[in-house]
């Protein structure tokens, strides 16, 4: 083969394989709208493969279960995580978090867990203020404006 034509090869290749390996952004559209949220929730702009910190959070755990939570807890991945989100390297806050709960996956599923728990609390102290806001015979309402 002449020079020339391993040159032409070897680009070809090189195209084929960035076409198959590069993510559609059709793909992250779907992803978008299967969530429900904007392609920017996950990317710094439009058509970008840079990930913001939901991104990161969503390429890693398939969902974004417990990412608000976990937001509001801790404030950026880089609390836990050293230099970038999802980075294996944990900071000393992050190794504390990871022998309490043993993992990303544990403590999403104990933050879930908490809310869970802090829902129905908040539900059944609705109903029990219902029960008792003075429907009972002899029994004031909690709070009448005087005139």
């Amino acid at each position: 083969m002449t020079k020339t034509r391993i040159i032409w090869a070897a680009a070809a290749v090189l195209i084929l394989a960035v076409l198959t390996v590069a993510p559609p952004a059709a793909a992250n559209k779907r992803i978008a709208a299967a969530e429900g949220m904007s392609c920017t929730a996950c990317h710094d702009k439009p058509g970008s493969i840079r990930l913001t910190n939901r991104g990161k959070f969503y390429e890693l755990m398939g969902s974004f279960d417990a990412y608000d939570e976990l937001s509001e807890k801790f404030g950026t991945c880089t609390t836990c995580h050293k230099r970038r989100p999802g980075s294996t390297k944990l900071t000393a806050e992050g190794k504390k978090f990871r022998e309490l709960h043993g993992g990303m996956e544990a403590l999403c599923a104990d933050v879930l867990k908490e809310k869970d728990r802090a829902t129905r609390a908040e539900q059944a102290d609705g109903v029990g203020a219902e029960s008792t806001s003075g429907s009972k015979a002899g029994t004031p309402p909690a709070f009448v404006p005087s005139h």
